[in-house]
């Protein structure tokens, strides 16, 4: 039989994928992430934004109340003497308040296509909220996984110049022996001085991907050092996965086509509001 060997994987487990790696400093860092990042952070408060657009476009099914008030006060001084013997002051105090009441009936449908703008901007802003996680999650997740290879890469250039500066120094000796090969001393020279010049190289390559995690995380630069030097000893790979029961049209529940879909019903409702604006008011 053609069975397929892989394991079935849920959309729900696809939600904290990055949890298959059984790795906890990145599992940290992506909580950390969510958390600190501003970015992601913007997003939730653009979010907000829209719940408070909604609730003014539903209060315009309301009637509208005004008040006013005033205050006034005046004064004058009177003499009953012309050579300026005694006076009188007179003081006056005014008070003056309106009330205002309207509301406006919506036979053409102005109101409800503001709320119906309002709905579907929210609804955009739920999913750029979303499309914001993936995209931060996928973000630490590729930054990290790069940063551990260089870290190999290094762990890997240090040994292999230990042991070419063994060979080197071995067929360097046979050669001041008289016994040696010079083409084989210098061709052993050059490899040693080749992997001795990878390794600046691969440090500042480290370097710059552990800032990035750091801002990522919404740290400063160089804060999470001592968490990510260390390499830890494990094996990357993890068992062959395949999705189940997604359905065909997986890429329309992607959270970036969503949210461009409820933007575009944004758009058409604020088509029929604009129209609507053709019309009386009553």
């Amino acid at each position: 039989t053609n069975e397929d060997p892989r394991a079935d994987i849920s959309a729900d487990s696809i939600r904290a994928w990055w949890t298959q790696f059984n790795d906890g400093v990145l599992t940290n860092l992506v909580e950390a992430a969510v958390s600190n990042n501003l970015s992601f952070l913007m997003a939730q408060e653009r979010l907000v934004q829209a719940r408070w657009t909604l609730v003014g476009s539903a209060a315009a099914f309301l009637p509208n109340i005004t008040m006013d008030g005033t205050y006034t006060r005046s004064g004058a001084h009177g003499f009953t003497s012309s050579r300026g013997g005694s006076g009188t002051a007179y003081h006056g105090d005014h008070w003056n308040s309106g009330f205002d009441a309207s509301w406006e009936i919506d036979i053409f449908g102005g109101t409800r296509r503001a709320y119906e703008v309002a709905e579907a901007q929210l609804d955009a802003s739920a999913y750029s909220l979303a499309d914001a996680w993936v995209s931060l999650t996928a973000e630490i997740a590729s930054t990290y996984v790069q940063l551990r290879t260089v870290q190999e890469r290094l762990t890997v250039a240090r040994a292999n110049l230990k042991l070419q500066s063994e060979t080197y120094d071995i067929l360097k000796s046979r050669l001041d022996s008289g016994i040696g090969d010079e083409l084989a001393v210098n061709q052993a020279k050059y490899n040693v001085e080749q992997t001795r010049a990878s390794i600046p190289n691969l440090l500042v390559q480290e370097e710059r991907l552990m800032n990035a995690l750091a801002i990522l995380a919404g740290t400063m630069p160089g804060a999470l050092h001592p968490l990510l030097r260390d390499l830890p000893e494990r094996d990357w790979l993890i068992e062959p996965q395949r999705l189940a029961g997604i359905p065909l049209d997986t890429m329309r529940m992607r959270p970036d086509v969503k949210s461009a879909e409820r933007a575009l019903a944004s758009q058409v409702a604020a088509v029929g509001g604009a129209v609507a604006d053709l019309y009386p008011k009553f």
